[in-house]
């Protein structure tokens, strides 16, 4: 069995045990091909409350760690959890609580209901790990509310709810009835049928609107929703990590696969080279020798400063901040550090004083990760520079690294999976806690 299906049918054993009324929601055909994308749970309410205590309590158990939790609804929970195994991998699960089924805050689905006359199932292999859904007419319901929501459905998604309806047709129809009319439940029906998710396309609009005329909104839940959206708007998911170094220390292929590893603990990943670039540069050519031009007057490196101010926090506002909101993980190659360090790789001769002030008003990363080496290994990877320049910029990253309370010095010299689990790790630490 696949590790991240053996921890997970722990995970539900667990539930179990700590008497967790659960159903999983959506289409799972019997996880014969794994874990793919997020899991869906409904609970009961009074395990929802406690839910963290029970994740963290199983966590102990297996060497894992809850190193993400993002409200996206009044009574939705989306936690990542992260378990390390002994060769240094790094599996995740990405567990989506509620108790009722809310969208926008329109409550469509009790937990009563969710959980009513539920089904135990079993792997499709394994018989001994088993899981419990909802009744099949609870399911259709749900999963049809959730395509019409997202305004998509896929011919796979379509056939799943035509697997449903042929099961209890009459059941499915008498649910439909009180909230789309006779008629408009006779097009469904026609529509899931026939798997003619073109005319599903079509009619979302017309279903949505019928939705939302008969599922209102709570005036309680729509002051929890704002509550809501003013604390994640304080307290941001996403995180912002640099990457220094010396030419040759392999920044851009640990990024690559610090990147990949960590994709599936956030949203989304966005990557910078040294700024947000909202100011765009005249030059496209990529720089090969950086201390072959000569250094800019004091007057254009003083420009070149207020340049980079600007666009540090346009870009900040117009494209870091929303991603953190997103819950991303932006990673910058490079940062405005790297201009108080090796002046000369930028061709600054301003005043450093002024440089240090401008860092000390610009927006800060959360995590700065300094790869080192040897000068023998950067030269034997990379000869922008000379010998001498390479042992200068390392004991010059050396420094920031010791000086800086956020930065983290690794060792590039290892093997390049060695030096990304350690990456992670740290990653993974600080997210932990973040948390706490």
């Amino acid at each position: 069995m696949l590790p991240e299906l053996s921890i997970f049918f722990k995970l539900l054993s667990f539930f179990d045990s700590c008497d967790v009324d659960y159903v999983l929601l959506g289409e799972k055909a019997g996880f014969v091909n794994g874990i793919n994308g997020d899991i869906d749970i409904a609970v009961d309410k009074k395990s929802l409350e406690n839910i963290e205590n029970i994740l963290n309590t199983f966590c102990k158990e297996h060497k894992g760690q809850i190193i993400q939790c993002l409200q996206h609804e009044i009574i939705c929970f989306y936690y990542i959890v992260a378990f390390f195994h002994d060769d240094g991998s790094i599996l995740f699960l990405r567990l989506d609580f509620s108790s009722d089924y809310c969208k926008h805050c329109r409550r469509y689905l009790t937990f009563f209901q969710l959980l009513e006359n539920k089904t135990k199932c079993h792997h499709n292999v394994d018989i001994q790990y088993q899981y419990y859904v909802p009744d099949n007419c609870i399911e259709f319901l749900y999963y049809f509310i959730k395509k019409v929501e997202k305004g998509s459905i896929e011919p796979e998604q379509c056939e799943y709810l035509n697997m449903l309806l042929i099961q209890n047709e009459q059941k499915i129809s008498g649910l439909l009835n009180p909230i789309f009319e006779e008629q408009v439940t006779t097009e469904i029906i026609k529509i899931i049928s026939t798997l003619n998710t073109e005319a599903f396309l079509i009619q979302i609009p017309r279903f949505k609107k019928k939705l939302h005329k008969y599922f209102q909104i709570d005036v309680k839940d729509r002051i929890s929703e704002m509550l809501r959206i003013l604390k994640r708007i304080s307290r941001p998911n996403g995180y912002q990590i640099v990457f220094l170094g010396a030419d040759g220390s392999g920044k851009s292929s640990v990024i690559k696969e610090v990147e990949r590893t960590m994709a599936c603990a956030f949203r989304g990943v966005e990557r910078f080279h040294l700024r947000p670039k909202i100011i765009k540069s005249n030059s496209t050519q990529v720089t090969t020798s950086p201390y072959e031009k000569p250094a800019r007057s004091v007057l254009m490196s003083s420009i070149k400063l207020l340049i980079l101010f600007v666009d540090y926090w346009l870009g900040h506002v117009k494209l870091i901040l929303p991603k953190r909101l997103r819950s991303y993980l932006i990673i910058f190659d490079r940062y405005f550090d790297d201009l108080l360090i090796d002046p000369k790789r930028y061709r600054f001769s301003g005043p450093m004083l002024l440089a240090k002030f401008i860092k000390l008003i610009l927006p800060k990363p959360d995590l700065y990760i300094v790869l080192t080496t040897s000068a023998q290994i950067v030269q034997a990877r990379k000869q922008e520079v000379s010998f001498h320049e390479s042992e200068i910029q390392i004991k010059a990253y050396e420094e920031f690294s010791n000086t800086t309370s956020n930065a983290h010095l690794i060792d590039a010299s290892q093997d390049i999976n060695h030096v990304v689990q350690d990456v992670c790790k740290i990653l993974l630490s600080k997210l932990a806690e973040r948390r706490q």
